[in-house]
């Protein structure tokens, strides 16, 4: 188990969730999970509704005001952050902001075209946090305003994430998703990212970075050619495996360093395949993230999934390693609780901070924010004159 090492502590909560204690009361939160600060200020959001949550090692414990995670060995002190008042809110059109975003810190995750496809696929999706049951309602443009103001009103909002699920037309989704880029830019000083499918021709990426958007995610999940053909037949249709690498490397050519991501997802593929896929990702300047999400209980997903906290760790070392070695920036990444970021692989290894982590400690600042903001408008100001030209 994690230990006195925050970087094991986070990952086997992921993997394991946590047991309520007696005195442990929990605010209703739609998700069926709670975000924890461990030791060192890392955030983790921890299952406790889900069925293998009742075998987990850690009791969540509150006792005279103090929350603790309690194992057979050892007591360890953390933070309960409480859900939003603003998933209590309705628009003025009757819709809950619960049904239109997900706030993790000053990350707001969107889905405004259905379910994302992590849910879809039977994964415990922790960017938006519903149940694989649930049904998505639809929502305007203006509601999505409504609904980050309400967020706003409690929290800063740095970025704000929009997917578009699987999509089959010719942009990858971007022209859906438009409109509500330009909305929000009217309304917000915030990084926008989008999680999109790759288009099929590349003018369509040059567009998505002068339409506004900050960061883009073309999600391959598996590394392994064959693998992605077994498990995604529906993209392997329309967009061959090969063709999301090209997608990817010419991405890297348009945005800044470190806005470039995509998924792979530990547990699909043979952790020999996932640590190759790293290592190819980064050599293009793709900044891969390397999620942990449990497959939903009785799902399809959950047959081919076969991994433990033990086993992919050394992923997020080698993530870490490989992210420093092409110097790629790691801080565009804002959804600190809902995985392991490739910062923070610096646990599995040597545990060394370098000047990348006191740089997300300063873009985490309100000066920080500000700045990484002015920076990026003026990047692409010149980009896209250069495009023009």
């Amino acid at each position: 188990m994690g230990g006195d090492n925050p970087g094991k502590l986070k990952l086997d909560l992921l993997y394991r969730g946590v047991r309520l204690g007696e005195g442990a009361t929990l605010p209703k939160d739609p998700s069926g999970a709670v975000i924890l600060v461990l030791p060192e200020d890392l955030l983790a959001n921890v299952t406790y509704e889900a069925p293998y949550a009742q075998q987990s090692p850690y009791c969540l414990e509150h006792q005279n005001g103090v929350w603790s995670l309690q194992t057979d060995q050892v007591a360890t002190p953390v933070k309960v952050i409480k859900p939003l008042k603003a998933y209590d809110q309705v628009t003025q059109s009757g819709i809950p902001v619960s049904d239109i975003l997900c706030a993790h810190g000053t990350f707001v995750a969107v889905e405004p075209m259905g379910l994302c496809r992590f849910t879809k696929s039977g994964l415990e999706c922790k960017y938006c946090r519903h149940k694989s049951a649930r049904v998505k309602t639809a929502f305007t443009a203006r509601d999505l305003i409504e609904a980050l103001n309400y967020v706003k009103k409690e929290v800063p909002i740095d970025m704000v994430h929009l997917s578009s699920g699987f999509v089959e037309s010719e942009d990858g989704g971007v022209l859906a998703l438009e409109p509500l880029v330009k909305e929000i830019r009217n309304h917000f000083n915030v990084f926008i990212s989008i999680d999109v499918m790759p288009p099929q021709h590349n003018d369509w990426i040059d567009r998505t970075y002068a339409m506004g958007v900050d960061a883009v995610y073309y999600d391959i999940d598996v590394f392994d050619p064959k693998l992605f053909r077994e498990l995604y037949p529906e993209k392997e249709e329309s967009f061959r495996h090969q063709h999301y690498l090209e997608a990817l490397s010419h991405a890297t050519k348009t945005f800044p360093s470190g806005a470039v991501c995509t998924h792979l997802v530990a547990g699909l593929e043979p952790l020999e395949s996932t640590k190759k896929g790293i290592e190819t990702l980064t050599q293009l300047g793709v900044l891969p993230l390397l999620t942990f999400f449990r497959p939903e209980s009785g799902s399809e997903l959950e047959r081919k999934w076969d991994v433990d906290e033990a086993a992919v760790a050394p992923l997020y070392e080698e993530l870490f390693k490989q992210v420093s070695r092409h110097k790629i920036n790691p801080n565009w990444i804002r959804q600190y609780d809902v995985m392991l970021t490739p910062l923070e692989g610096r646990f599995f290894g040597r545990g060394k901070k370098n000047w990348r982590v006191a740089q997300e400690s300063f873009y985490k600042t309100g000066l920080g924010r500000k700045t990484a903001l002015s920076l990026a408008a003026m990047r692409r100001n010149l980009r896209v004159r250069e495009v023009k030209k």
